[in-house]
């Protein structure tokens, strides 16, 4: 019995990992359809590894739709969000974006 519940929470991991690695957002439903299957400290781990890639998520999505706006406004917006660990990581994506675009004009510019 040990063992299959050993097999079975390795192979709910194996399929969390996959999700997580891509930066699927289905990661979250399926690990919480499967999470008596993990022990509790796989299930902290792998909560906080869930989290990170929503926040990271969020950030690019939140800071594609910002490339459209002036500087000041996009900076605005991001000191306006709540969750410091949300507002971090889009400023970073953001400026990433920008760095991005401005070596695409260098390179179009020579």
């Amino acid at each position: 019995a040990i063992k299959k519940k050993e097999y079975t929470g390795n192979f709910h991991a194996q399929i969390l990992d996959a999700y997580i690695a891509e930066g699927s957002l289905k990661a979250r439903e399926y690990f919480n359809k499967n999470k008596d299957k993990f022990t509790p400290e796989m299930q902290n781990r792998y909560l906080s590894r869930i989290h990170t890639e929503e926040v990271n998520y969020t950030a690019r999505t939140t800071a594609q739709s910002l490339l459209g706006k002036s500087a000041e406004e996009a900076y605005k917006y991001i000191d306006s969000i709540p969750n410091i660990d949300l507002r971090n990581a889009t400023e970073n994506e953001y400026n990433r974006l920008l760095r991005h675009q401005e070596t695409i004009q260098r390179q179009n510019c020579n």
